[in-house]
């Protein structure tokens, strides 16, 4: 139920994020709950599905009370429907600049082309003439490449989780301190940094090179 397949593809991709990103919502706020930062919310027996082949699992669920159940759920709302990686990355220009330095900087000079594009001619070339071409290259360096991007964006994503309850607790609880939360969100971000440009950055490069260097020199000629 939770196991989550490795990405042959974006779309497979964003189902793993989902699932990465409520999995690791669910477990974050169990923290939370075994250290007393938030209230125990009993959940009704009324509420609880009676299913029996997974009244185990259930009961384990529910033994954490409504918020890490709730706070998954919400999580996962907001990954799938309205794309939370997406968005925040376009605002950051994360996206942009991946485009830019990770996948057409390594292109262009794999095929020895000494150009400067703009924003639009980059988004363009994506569109137009990348994507395609690595539809066509040997689909492992695909693949490993949107394994290791969904751990990235799995970790993204919680940054943001992270980001937003310890916010969310500190304005509520005033009189409380949050410190080991923020120390938490430093560590995190650290360690997604360093996944994303030690790992994914470069299985980024290694499938951009994978592209012909005639079909290259064709399109930006």
């Amino acid at each position: 139920m939770l196991t989550i397949q490795s990405p042959n593809n974006y779309n497979e991709m964003l189902v793993g994020l989902n699932k990465g990103t409520s999995i690791t919502t669910f477990i974050f706020f169990v923290a939370l709950r075994y250290f007393e930062m938030v209230p125990n919310i009993i959940i009704p027996e009324s509420l609880i599905p009676p299913l029996k082949d997974y009244k185990e699992f259930i009961d384990w669920v529910v033994s954490f009370g409504a918020l890490p159940l709730a706070a998954a759920l919400l999580a996962a709302f907001f990954s799938s429907f309205f794309e939370v990686h997406n968005k925040i990355s376009k605002l950051l220009g994360i996206r942009y600049a991946w485009d830019k330095f990770f996948i057409i900087k390594p292109l262009l000079a794999n095929a020895n082309i000494n150009k400067d594009l703009s924003r639009s001619e980059i988004k363009l070339a994506m569109s137009k003439f990348y994507y395609p071409e690595a539809k066509k290259i040997d689909q492992h360096y695909v693949q490993l490449f949107w394994r290791y991007a969904m751990f990235f964006w799995v970790f993204f994503e919680h940054n943001f989780v992270v980001l937003v309850t310890t916010s969310i607790l500190e304005f509520i609880y005033r009189d409380k301190s949050f410190t080991a939360l923020w120390l938490y969100l430093l560590a995190l971000f650290a360690v997604t940094l360093a996944q994303w440009f030690f790992v994914t950055v470069q299985k980024s490069k290694d499938q951009a090179k994978q592209i012909p260097t005639q079909a290259t020199k064709e399109y930006f000629k």
